[in-house]
């Protein structure tokens, strides 16, 4: 009997605002789907965000995986909160966003010694515009 199991992104986002409540997106999120990667206005083209970088874990168990990474640069003038949200992926598949710019995620419920692949693409709050995926981070979780 085949069995499948579910993988669950639940990815963490602090509010500053809010005593430091935690916001948690299952993996049901729908994903928003594909934009353009420039936008033509007024003032000229708006490029999307740079891909993010430099992923790396901070923590690693058997079943699961925190990571992050940094945002995308340059900041352009006039967005006090440029990027939004994060699209996470695993193994090529879309888990899950992050909220309020947070560059931190966790995958949970992995099998033990099994090897991922993550990566994150951010969302411009300015434009709405999509960066291209992060390089990937591969990871190998313990064996239980």
């Amino acid at each position: 009997m085949r069995q499948t199991r579910s993988l669950r992104l639940l990815v963490v986002a602090v509010s500053a605002t809010i005593l430091g409540l935690l916001f948690v997106t299952p993996a049901a999120t729908a994903h928003a789907g594909t934009r353009p990667s420039s936008l033509s206005g007024a003032s000229g083209a708006v490029a999307a965000p740079h891909a993010p970088a430099n992923l790396r874990v901070t923590r690693l168990t058997p079943t699961s995986v925190t990571f992050q990474w940094d945002h995308p640069q340059p900041w352009p003038q006039g967005c006090t909160l440029r990027i939004f949200q994060y699209s996470v992926y695993l193994d090529g598949q879309f888990q899950g966003y992050t909220y309020l710019g947070s560059p931190v995620g966790l995958v949970s419920r992995l099998r033990p010694g099994s090897t991922h692949r993550l990566a994150v693409q951010a969302r411009d709050n300015c434009s709405g515009l999509l960066s291209p995926l992060s390089d990937p981070l591969v990871v190998t979780t313990p064996a239980a």
